[in-house]
Protein backbone atom coordinates (compact mmCIF):
# COMPACT_ATOMS: atom_id res chain seq x y z
CA UNK A 1 0.00 0.00 0.00
CA UNK A 2 1.61 3.19 -0.89
CA UNK A 3 1.71 6.14 1.83
CA UNK A 4 -0.57 9.26 1.46
CA UNK A 5 0.63 11.99 -0.31
CA UNK A 6 0.50 15.80 1.60
CA UNK A 7 -1.93 17.73 -0.72
CA UNK A 8 -0.64 19.54 -3.34
CA UNK A 9 0.29 23.22 -2.40
CA UNK A 10 -2.22 24.39 -4.72
CA UNK A 11 -4.68 22.65 -2.73
CA UNK A 12 -3.31 23.08 1.11
CA UNK A 13 -5.53 25.83 2.41
CA UNK A 14 -2.99 26.79 4.79
CA UNK A 15 -0.21 27.06 1.83
CA UNK A 16 1.35 30.47 0.60
CA UNK A 17 -0.20 29.78 -2.87
CA UNK A 18 -3.55 29.02 -1.54
CA UNK A 19 -4.28 31.90 0.18
CA UNK A 20 -2.88 34.33 -2.50
CA UNK A 21 -4.38 32.40 -5.42
CA UNK A 22 -8.36 32.48 -3.37
CA UNK A 23 -7.81 35.76 -1.76
CA UNK A 24 -6.98 37.03 -5.79
CA UNK A 25 -9.12 35.40 -7.58
CA UNK A 26 -12.82 34.44 -5.67
CA UNK A 27 -14.49 31.36 -6.73
CA UNK A 28 -11.78 30.43 -9.19
CA UNK A 29 -14.06 30.82 -12.17
CA UNK A 30 -16.25 28.40 -10.57
CA UNK A 31 -18.34 30.92 -8.99
CA UNK A 32 -18.78 34.73 -10.06
CA UNK A 33 -16.31 36.61 -7.53
CA UNK A 34 -18.61 38.76 -6.07
CA UNK A 35 -21.18 35.91 -5.43
CA UNK A 36 -18.30 33.89 -3.65
CA UNK A 37 -17.11 36.90 -1.44
CA UNK A 38 -20.70 36.61 -0.21
CA UNK A 39 -21.18 33.14 0.24
CA UNK A 40 -17.70 33.07 2.20
CA UNK A 41 -18.69 35.89 4.56
CA UNK A 42 -21.81 34.10 5.48
CA UNK A 43 -19.83 30.50 6.62
CA UNK A 44 -17.37 32.58 8.05
CA UNK A 45 -19.92 34.03 10.51
CA UNK A 46 -21.50 31.14 10.86
CA UNK A 47 -17.72 29.65 12.07
CA UNK A 48 -17.32 32.20 14.10
CA UNK A 49 -21.18 31.71 15.62
CA UNK A 50 -19.80 27.99 16.20
CA UNK A 51 -16.48 28.96 17.56
CA UNK A 52 -18.25 31.39 20.37
CA UNK A 53 -20.74 28.14 20.43
CA UNK A 54 -17.91 26.09 21.67
CA UNK A 55 -18.46 23.81 18.45
CA UNK A 56 -15.34 24.07 17.07
CA UNK A 57 -14.89 20.61 15.06
CA UNK A 58 -18.24 22.28 13.83
CA UNK A 59 -16.44 25.94 13.22
CA UNK A 60 -13.33 24.39 11.46
CA UNK A 61 -15.39 22.88 8.76
CA UNK A 62 -17.60 26.20 7.80
CA UNK A 63 -13.72 27.95 7.69
CA UNK A 64 -12.79 25.36 5.44
CA UNK A 65 -15.87 25.70 2.97
CA UNK A 66 -15.36 29.34 3.03
CA UNK A 67 -11.85 28.91 2.10
CA UNK A 68 -13.11 26.89 -0.89
CA UNK A 69 -14.37 30.11 -2.54
CA UNK A 70 -12.60 32.98 -0.95
CA UNK A 71 -9.50 33.56 1.18
CA UNK A 72 -9.56 36.51 3.58
CA UNK A 73 -7.21 37.59 6.46
CA UNK A 74 -10.31 37.55 8.86
CA UNK A 75 -11.09 33.55 7.87
CA UNK A 76 -7.32 32.74 8.57
CA UNK A 77 -7.33 34.37 11.74
CA UNK A 78 -10.15 32.92 13.21
CA UNK A 79 -9.89 29.76 11.77
CA UNK A 80 -6.41 29.78 13.67
CA UNK A 81 -8.43 29.75 16.62
CA UNK A 82 -10.47 26.67 16.05
CA UNK A 83 -7.97 25.34 15.40
CA UNK A 84 -5.74 26.29 18.68
CA UNK A 85 -8.80 25.13 20.09
CA UNK A 86 -8.59 21.50 19.20
CA UNK A 87 -4.96 21.22 19.62
CA UNK A 88 -4.00 21.43 16.06
CA UNK A 89 -1.22 23.95 16.72
CA UNK A 90 1.19 23.59 13.89
CA UNK A 91 -2.18 24.27 11.86
CA UNK A 92 -3.02 27.00 13.75
CA UNK A 93 0.43 28.57 13.32
CA UNK A 94 0.02 28.52 10.01
CA UNK A 95 -3.84 30.33 9.63
CA UNK A 96 -2.64 32.97 11.67
CA UNK A 97 0.51 33.70 9.58
CA UNK A 98 -2.14 33.74 6.30
CA UNK A 99 -4.23 36.05 8.02
CA UNK A 100 -1.02 38.30 8.31
CA UNK A 101 -0.09 37.95 4.90
CA UNK A 102 -3.24 39.15 4.08
CA UNK A 103 -3.32 42.24 6.21
CA UNK A 104 -5.32 41.13 8.78
CA UNK A 105 -6.27 44.78 10.99
CA UNK A 106 -4.63 42.96 14.28
CA UNK A 107 -1.59 41.79 13.32
CA UNK A 108 0.28 41.75 16.29
CA UNK A 109 -2.55 39.51 18.21
CA UNK A 110 -2.35 37.29 14.99
CA UNK A 111 2.09 37.00 15.86
CA UNK A 112 0.84 36.30 19.65
CA UNK A 113 -1.75 33.38 19.29
CA UNK A 114 1.11 31.87 16.69
CA UNK A 115 3.64 32.25 18.77
CA UNK A 116 1.06 30.78 21.63
CA UNK A 117 1.01 27.89 18.86
CA UNK A 118 4.47 27.15 19.07
CA UNK A 119 5.02 27.48 22.40
CA UNK A 120 2.41 24.65 22.88
CA UNK A 121 4.39 22.94 20.34
CA UNK A 122 7.51 23.02 22.53
CA UNK A 123 9.35 25.37 19.98
CA UNK A 124 11.26 27.87 21.54
CA UNK A 125 12.90 29.66 19.14
CA UNK A 126 9.94 30.21 17.21
CA UNK A 127 8.03 31.17 20.00
CA UNK A 128 10.16 33.75 20.86
CA UNK A 129 10.88 35.18 17.46
CA UNK A 130 6.71 35.41 16.91
CA UNK A 131 6.58 36.96 20.27
CA UNK A 132 9.17 39.60 19.02
CA UNK A 133 7.10 40.57 15.88
CA UNK A 134 3.93 41.30 18.17
CA UNK A 135 5.43 43.48 20.38
CA UNK A 136 6.80 45.15 17.22
CA UNK A 137 3.68 45.55 15.95
CA UNK A 138 2.09 47.15 18.96
CA UNK A 139 1.34 44.10 21.88
CA UNK A 140 1.16 45.20 24.89
CA UNK A 141 -0.84 42.78 27.11
CA UNK A 142 2.61 42.30 29.01
CA UNK A 143 1.16 41.51 32.28
CA UNK A 144 -1.01 38.57 30.32
CA UNK A 145 1.92 37.51 29.17
CA UNK A 146 3.65 36.55 32.08
CA UNK A 147 0.20 34.28 32.78
CA UNK A 148 -1.06 33.01 29.45
CA UNK A 149 -1.32 29.21 29.84
CA UNK A 150 -0.33 29.08 26.54
CA UNK A 151 2.88 30.28 27.24
CA UNK A 152 3.66 28.32 29.95
CA UNK A 153 6.14 26.43 28.31
CA UNK A 154 8.10 29.39 27.34
CA UNK A 155 8.31 30.60 30.82
CA UNK A 156 9.48 27.50 31.89
CA UNK A 157 13.06 27.91 29.93
CA UNK A 158 16.07 29.02 31.61
CA UNK A 159 16.17 31.96 29.46
CA UNK A 160 12.53 33.27 29.54
CA UNK A 161 13.13 36.49 31.59
CA UNK A 162 16.15 37.05 29.87
CA UNK A 163 14.22 36.99 26.51
CA UNK A 164 11.55 38.83 27.78
CA UNK A 165 13.73 41.98 28.67
CA UNK A 166 15.27 42.02 25.40
CA UNK A 167 11.90 41.92 23.91
CA UNK A 168 10.41 44.27 25.97
CA UNK A 169 11.58 47.55 26.33
CA UNK A 170 11.47 48.67 30.11
CA UNK A 171 9.91 52.20 28.88
CA UNK A 172 7.27 50.31 27.19
CA UNK A 173 6.14 48.06 30.04
CA UNK A 174 5.32 50.69 31.60
CA UNK A 175 3.12 50.61 35.63
CA UNK A 176 1.87 52.73 38.30
CA UNK A 177 5.70 52.81 39.99
CA UNK A 178 6.59 54.06 36.27
CA UNK A 179 4.25 56.73 35.99
CA UNK A 180 4.34 58.45 39.09
CA UNK A 181 5.46 61.99 39.14
CA UNK A 182 4.88 65.38 36.63
CA UNK A 183 3.79 64.53 33.31
CA UNK A 184 3.41 67.33 31.29
CA UNK A 185 1.22 67.45 27.91
CA UNK A 186 2.70 70.16 25.73
CA UNK A 187 0.11 72.02 23.60
CA UNK A 188 0.78 75.26 21.11
CA UNK A 189 0.41 77.26 24.11
CA UNK A 190 1.00 76.48 27.77
CA UNK A 191 1.70 72.41 28.77
CA UNK A 192 -1.47 70.89 30.60
CA UNK A 193 0.47 69.18 33.83
CA UNK A 194 -0.78 66.42 35.97
CA UNK A 195 1.06 65.33 39.01
CA UNK A 196 0.12 61.45 39.76
CA UNK A 197 0.32 60.71 43.83
CA UNK A 198 2.09 57.39 44.97
CA UNK A 199 -0.97 57.11 46.86
CA UNK A 200 -2.84 57.00 43.65
CA UNK A 201 -4.17 61.03 43.97
CA UNK A 202 -3.74 63.31 40.94
CA UNK A 203 -3.00 66.78 40.85
CA UNK A 204 -3.88 69.11 37.71
CA UNK A 205 -2.47 72.07 37.51
CA UNK A 206 -5.02 75.34 37.04
CA UNK A 207 -2.63 77.51 35.54
CA UNK A 208 -4.08 80.78 35.04
CA UNK A 209 -5.79 81.27 37.94
CA UNK A 210 -3.54 79.20 40.14
CA UNK A 211 -3.81 76.18 42.28
CA UNK A 212 -5.15 72.35 41.52
CA UNK A 213 -7.87 70.34 40.85
CA UNK A 214 -7.28 67.04 42.68
CA UNK A 215 -8.61 63.53 42.35
CA UNK A 216 -7.39 60.04 41.48
CA UNK A 217 -5.82 58.39 38.69
CA UNK A 218 -5.85 54.55 37.76
CA UNK A 219 -4.34 52.80 34.42
CA UNK A 220 -7.32 50.96 32.26
CA UNK A 221 -6.13 49.15 29.32
CA UNK A 222 -2.98 50.72 29.34
CA UNK A 223 -4.39 54.32 29.48
CA UNK A 224 -4.17 56.50 31.75
CA UNK A 225 -7.44 57.72 33.66
CA UNK A 226 -7.97 60.68 36.07
CA UNK A 227 -11.18 61.01 38.23
CA UNK A 228 -11.53 64.90 39.19
CA UNK A 229 -13.55 65.72 42.31
CA UNK A 230 -12.35 68.81 43.88
CA UNK A 231 -11.05 72.12 42.28
CA UNK A 232 -8.84 74.43 44.92
CA UNK A 233 -8.29 77.84 43.63
CA UNK A 234 -8.07 81.53 43.09
CA UNK A 235 -10.28 84.27 42.03
CA UNK A 236 -9.01 87.26 39.79
CA UNK A 237 -10.17 90.91 40.79
CA UNK A 238 -9.97 93.95 39.60
CA UNK A 239 -8.76 95.31 35.72
CA UNK A 240 -8.40 92.23 33.34
CA UNK A 241 -6.26 92.36 30.36
CA UNK A 242 -6.26 89.15 27.87
CA UNK A 243 -2.59 87.87 26.82
CA UNK A 244 -2.10 84.24 25.33
CA UNK A 245 -3.80 81.50 26.53
CA UNK A 246 -5.22 83.53 29.90
CA UNK A 247 -6.79 86.71 30.97
CA UNK A 248 -5.11 88.54 34.02
CA UNK A 249 -5.79 90.27 36.65
CA UNK A 250 -4.78 92.97 38.76
CA UNK A 251 -4.82 90.80 41.73
CA UNK A 252 -6.03 87.19 43.09
CA UNK A 253 -7.82 86.50 46.33
CA UNK A 254 -7.93 82.61 47.60
CA UNK A 255 -11.05 81.00 46.77
CA UNK A 256 -11.36 78.04 48.79
CA UNK A 257 -12.37 74.34 47.59
CA UNK A 258 -15.15 73.28 45.91
CA UNK A 259 -16.48 70.04 44.25
CA UNK A 260 -15.32 69.66 40.46
CA UNK A 261 -18.46 70.06 38.63
CA UNK A 262 -17.55 67.52 36.14
CA UNK A 263 -15.81 64.60 37.95
CA UNK A 264 -14.91 62.55 34.98
CA UNK A 265 -11.18 64.22 34.10
CA UNK A 266 -8.74 63.82 31.21
CA UNK A 267 -7.10 60.78 29.89
CA UNK A 268 -3.63 59.96 28.61
CA UNK A 269 -3.79 56.90 25.58
CA UNK A 270 -0.99 53.87 25.99
CA UNK A 271 0.05 55.11 22.53
CA UNK A 272 1.33 58.52 23.52
CA UNK A 273 2.42 57.40 26.91
CA UNK A 274 4.53 54.56 25.31
CA UNK A 275 5.84 57.39 23.03
CA UNK A 276 6.49 59.74 25.96
CA UNK A 277 8.65 57.29 28.02
CA UNK A 278 10.66 55.69 24.81
CA UNK A 279 11.50 59.67 23.95
CA UNK A 280 12.47 60.07 27.58
CA UNK A 281 14.62 57.09 27.87
CA UNK A 282 16.53 58.85 24.49
CA UNK A 283 16.84 61.81 25.45
CA UNK A 284 14.32 63.01 22.88
CA UNK A 285 12.37 66.66 23.67
CA UNK A 286 8.90 66.03 23.43
CA UNK A 287 7.44 68.18 20.77
CA UNK A 288 3.94 69.37 20.81
CA UNK A 289 1.13 66.89 21.42
CA UNK A 290 3.60 64.86 23.13
CA UNK A 291 4.05 64.20 26.39
CA UNK A 292 7.36 64.80 28.95
CA UNK A 293 7.89 63.28 32.51
CA UNK A 294 10.02 64.29 35.41
CA UNK A 295 10.72 62.90 38.78
CA UNK A 296 10.52 63.61 42.34
CA UNK A 297 11.80 62.73 45.57
CA UNK A 298 9.15 63.60 47.45
CA UNK A 299 5.42 64.20 46.53
CA UNK A 300 4.11 67.43 47.60
CA UNK A 301 1.91 67.95 50.36
CA UNK A 302 -1.24 69.03 48.28
CA UNK A 303 -1.03 64.55 47.61
CA UNK A 304 -3.24 64.08 50.72
CA UNK A 305 -6.61 64.25 50.44
CA UNK A 306 -6.88 65.40 54.13
CA UNK A 307 -4.95 68.03 53.36
CA UNK A 308 -7.04 71.68 52.83
CA UNK A 309 -5.65 74.21 51.41
CA UNK A 310 -5.85 77.61 53.67
CA UNK A 311 -4.83 80.26 51.61
CA UNK A 312 -3.04 80.90 48.19
CA UNK A 313 0.78 79.63 49.45
CA UNK A 314 -1.37 76.64 49.68
CA UNK A 315 -2.18 76.19 46.51
CA UNK A 316 1.40 76.31 45.10
CA UNK A 317 2.87 72.63 43.92
CA UNK A 318 6.48 73.22 43.25
CA UNK A 319 6.87 70.67 40.84
CA UNK A 320 4.09 72.42 38.56
CA UNK A 321 5.70 75.19 35.96
CA UNK A 322 4.05 78.43 36.68
CA UNK A 323 4.36 81.07 33.54
CA UNK A 324 2.06 83.38 36.62
CA UNK A 325 4.73 82.58 39.80
CA UNK A 326 4.34 86.18 40.10
CA UNK A 327 0.73 87.42 40.24
CA UNK A 328 -0.63 89.18 42.74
Amino acid sequence: MQACEPAPAQDDPLSVEYAFRLERTPGSGSVPAREAVAQAEKLRAAGYAAYRAGEDEQAIQKYLSALKLHASAAIYYQFGNSLMNVGRFADAAEAYQRSVMLYYERPELAFYNAACAYSRMENAPKAYELLALAFDRGYDAFAHVRKDPDLAYLRKQPDWETQLRALIPPEVEYDVESLKGLILKYTPRLPNQYYLCANGVSLEHVICEGGFIRGTWRIEAGDLVISEDTICTTIGEGRSQAGGACVYFERYRFAGCTPQKTPAGPKLLKNEIRRGLQQAVRGVEPEIEELGFRKYAADPVQCDPAFIPQSREDLTIEAFEDPFGDRQ
